[in-house]
């Protein structure tokens, strides 16, 4: 699974929560400083750590997003700590409760690796402070602090359920809403727009490593008159096939889209004319010698190419493309047959 999705929706959430527990921290920090709350200058001076400590979390994340997870380490941490030493210090375990909070808080926003991990923190912490700082406090409350803590990491275990469950839909919308921006449903070949989206990616990669690249314009012989001998259904099935024949015998690396109606385009990298010739004549061999079935009908095709080969670091795709079109228009006067693009080709203008 691809996890940018979920890792991405907790980093916002946690950017959130930090600014959330910010606000609350300086809250009770104006509080205290105005005795509206007893005014503990060792607590006050715990809040100001905190708040120092979340704001610097903060700007490290937003720096360092990759870092979620540690900074997690770091937040919760010295959170535990803070609320534990407030705790003791007011002597109510009642504020151990925003511990509980922080369970939750590191399941949503964690990995649960961790979040396991800090629940058994705090666990022990909270018995710790049971049976050797609250030991005289009612057992009821300590057993509903207990209680709450594993009802929280409950929660929050099957929120983060929920979230994996997201990020896998998202996901799979994401993929299919490529496929039906990307691909083109009849022959499952990329279409116009990712053609050229695709091609510049190994345009960038053909001059880093100062390569070639081959193009071959195809255009299949006589479709108009297989379409109204046929009808248009043959005419798909015809496409369909035609394609992929093309697919079956090109590498993984080589660029091959449907960017008219029965017109394709064919990008091969690191290739000399004499490869792409033989190449080009390998495919015409298959698809001459391929019988298509449709509607119970056998239909024999031939193809018409333009070859040219470009450096894209100093010939664009379009000024390519427009060279092997020509080369393509002008082996479409005789059909079945490639022709390499040369300036000197007569009547090609």
């Amino acid at each position: 699974m691809n996890y940018d999705n979920l890792f991405d929706f907790k980093y916002n959430l946690t950017i959130i929560s930090i600014k959330t527990t910010i606000v609350i921290l300086f809250s009770f920090l104006i509080l205290r400083l105005l005795n509206i709350l007893e005014r503990d200058y060792l607590i006050i001076s715990i809040i100001v750590v905190l708040i120092t400590i979340t704001f610097i979390t903060y700007k490290y994340i937003v720096r360092y997003p990759q870092k979620l997870y540690l900074a997690h380490i770091v937040l919760f941490g010295f959170m535990a700590l803070g609320i534990t030493g407030i705790s003791i210090l007011t002597h109510k375990f009642i504020v151990l409760i925003w511990l509980d909070f922080l369970i939750i808080a590191s399941q949503i926003l964690s990995s649960r690796k961790l979040a396991f991990i800090f629940f058994i923190v705090i666990f022990c912490i909270e018995l710790f402070l049971f049976f050797y700082v609250f030991k005289e406090d009612d057992l009821f409350n300590k057993f509903t602090i207990i209680l709450s803590l594993f009802f929280f990491n409950i929660l929050g275990y099957l929120v983060s359920i929920q979230l994996e469950k997201f990020a896998y839909e998202t996901e799979a919308q994401k993929i299919l809403l490529e496929k039906v921006t990307m691909i083109d449903f009849l022959t499952d070949t990329y279409n116009r727009r990712a053609f050229f989206k695709l091609s510049q990616m190994m345009i960038n990669e053909a001059v880093r490593e100062n390569q070639n690249i081959g193009i071959i314009m195809m255009d299949i012989d006589f479709f108009k008159r297989i379409n109204d001998t046929y009808g248009h259904h043959a005419g798909d099935l015809v496409l369909r096939d035609f394609a992929g024949i093309i697919k079956e015998n090109i590498r993984n690396n080589d660029l091959f889209a449907r960017i008219g109606g029965e017109e394709f385009i064919l990008m091969i990298k690191n290739v000399n004319r004499e490869k792409l010739e033989k190449f080009a004549q390998k495919l015409m061999n298959f698809i001459r010698y391929t019988d298509i079935i449709a509607d119970n009908k056998k239909i024999n095709i031939t193809v018409s190419m333009g070859l040219y080969i470009f450096n894209p670091r100093y010939e664009s795709l379009e000024d390519a493309m427009n060279k092997a079109d020509k080369a393509l228009y002008k082996a479409k006067e005789k059909r079945n047959r490639f022709i390499f693009y040369e300036s000197n080709l007569e009547d090609l203008k």
